[in-house]
């Protein structure tokens, strides 16, 4: 099932990098296309999106919504990367989509499959071959990412930086890494909530002192 909320952010932000090059509308019949184009590359827009003008529809998926995909043809659309769920469930560009957008030339003539999922952006469903080979070589070349293993966080206080919640000064364990952010704040609710109890009792019986005298 689609996402949404995603979508719409998706389609807002494409609407938004494009403003300020020329795209026109999609038609109706042709919205919901997915498949395989030929085009030239008109322009490039802000936030990795480019203006594809369409010459020829190569292929036709079976995933294809729109009810006449050749409406298409002679049509200047706003094409930007396709957006993946992080581990931490935040949407993002594909930083290889991202990549070979910035690395177009205005005037290239290429084959791409784009798919539009709502509104007038369409998105990129695969790099062309050449790029995906080129993509998947540096990617093997690319040192492995390091993260930092987080010590406990149970029963320390957090504080909230500008890079996210943090550990005080002198605590080891450095920044708690994003996909942790939910973990460390429900601990320390945990403990918020264990010191009310206990203030609580001790009023209590504070009281029940006071009105036995």
């Amino acid at each position: 099932m689609r996402n949404r909320a995603a979508i719409a952010a998706l389609v807002a932000f494409g609407i938004a990098a494009a403003e300020g090059i020329a795209a026109g509308p999609v038609p109706e019949r042709a919205r919901g296309f997915s498949g395989q184009v030929r085009g030239v590359v008109k322009a490039k827009g802000e936030k990795d999106t480019f203006t594809l003008y369409v010459e020829q529809i190569l292929n036709v998926w079976k995933t294809n919504k729109a009810a006449d995909p050749n409406l298409l043809v002679d049509c200047t659309v706003t094409v930007g990367p396709r957006w993946m769920k992080t581990e931490s469930g935040v949407w993002r560009p594909d930083e290889r989509h991202a990549a070979f957008i910035r690395g177009l030339e205005e005037g290239r003539r290429l084959d791409l499959e784009i798919v539009n999922l709502e509104g007038r952006l369409f998105v990129i469903l695969e790099l062309p071959g050449e790029a995906r080979r080129q993509s998947a070589e540096d990617e093997r070349k690319a040192p492995p990412r390091e993260e930092a293993e987080p010590g406990p966080i149970e029963s320390r206080r957090l504080e909230k930086g500008e890079g996210g919640w943090t550990l005080p000064p002198g605590e080891p364990g450095g920044v708690i890494r994003k996909t942790e952010g939910i973990a460390a704040l429900e601990a320390e609710v945990r403990r918020l909530r264990e010191e009310n109890a206990e203030l609580r009792r001790k009023l209590a019986e504070k009281e029940r002192g006071e009105g036995a005298q």
